[in-house]
């Protein structure tokens, strides 16, 4: 190669430097302006995929838009649509569904039953927290039973402090005792051997506004019958501080053994309420052959008297008499509820 071909060769290669100057300029402008393209350039991604990518890019954009229209804003709806595999509930199958609230519309659907006696025995006002006691159990009585009456057993005043009280003190005692009473509900007594320590049958009498025996229809034509052992085996009127035991133990007169049958006799749903056990009367016999006789309708026997811890039972003349515990000595009441022939009573 002669010096001529030497001086072409390089005057070529100078012609084209600046073109291949230029070409990089133009391609670094290119790729700095686009530099998605210079990485799909190196990384030799092709045209299909890049249009695939670009139509991708906008449904992913929507769906971060539809996301939190698609959840629910209510979460007691969403617990609900959880519970129940997101399937439309049935208010009335959630409520049904609900133990507690079955349970409380069956406590609402239980009727009251046909009567509802609330049962006093033995109150003793007129001592020490006499009144009290008394004043506690009818407190009782209206929160937890709401009875249609009341029947005070007897015995509703001590007419003992420190001896015999006066007739005057006796008969405030069972006033200020009945008034308690009344303030609640109507009330229906029995005679006790305890008024008649200071006050004669007629006094109380006069205070009731009743004989010391007697029989009254009430609620849903069932028939209270009250009856009084307060009486010697000569059907004396025993009236205050007679010292006969008769008084404690108690003989029906046979006046009263009459008006027992007769009631029962034209009377079916009979209510038959006395002071004295029944069981222990000393003519406990007359008394048992007219019960045995009616038991089918008698619905009810209750006394007082004997003041028992509990409620006793007491199978005579195949009757269940209810022997009930003291207001006074053991702060108890109990509640006759009577739905029919059918009894239910429960100490208090």
């Amino acid at each position: 190669m002669n010096e001529l071909d030497e001086i072409k060769i390089k005057s070529k290669k100078n012609h084209l430097w600046p073109i291949f100057l230029i070409i990089a300029v133009l391609f670094l402008i290119f790729f700095s302006q686009y530099p998605n393209n210079l990485k799909n350039f190196f990384s030799n991604a092709s045209v299909e995929k890049q249009i695939e990518l670009q139509q991708e890019q906008p449904k992913i954009a929507l769906e971060e838009i539809q996301e939190p229209e698609a959840t629910n804003p209510n979460p007691a709806e969403e617990t609900q649509s959880t519970k129940n595999n997101e399937a439309d509930t049935d208010p009335e199958e959630a409520i049904k569904e609900d133990p507690s609230r079955e349970e409380d519309e069956k406590k609402e659907e239980v009727p009251r039953p046909d009567l509802v006696i609330g049962l006093i025995a033995d109150a003793h006002t007129g001592q020490k927290h006499g009144f009290d006691h008394l004043n506690s159990v009818l407190w009782s009585l209206k929160k937890y039973s709401a009875p249609d009456f009341v029947v005070d057993l007897g015995d509703l005043i001590e007419s003992r402090n420190d001896g015999f009280i006066s007739k005057k003190k006796a008969e405030a005692d069972y006033k200020k005792a009945r008034s308690m009473i009344l303030s609640y509900y109507p009330v229906y007594h029995v005679i006790g051997n305890h008024e008649l320590l200071s006050m004669s049958k007629d006094n109380v009498n006069a205070l009731t506004g009743r004989k010391n025996y007697y029989a009254v229809t009430v609620k849903n034509g069932y028939r209270l019958i009250v009856l009084d052992a307060n009486y010697t085996d000569k059907e004396e009127h025993i009236d205050a501080k007679h010292e006969d035991d008769f008084i404690y133990t108690g003989t029906l007169s046979d006046r009263q053994l009459s008006l027992l049958e007769s009631e029962l006799k034209r009377n079916e749903k009979n209510l038959i309420f006395i002071h004295h056990p029944f069981w222990n009367l000393t003519n406990k016999n007359d008394v048992s052959r007219i019960f045995k006789k009616y038991k089918d309708k008698i619905v009810l026997v209750a006394n007082g008297h004997k003041h028992p811890l509990e409620i006793q039972a007491i199978d005579f003349g195949g009757v269940k008499n209810y022997n009930l515990p003291s207001t006074f000595h053991q702060k108890a009441y109990a509640v006759a509820r009577i739905n029919g022939l059918a009894v239910e009573v429960s100490n208090k």
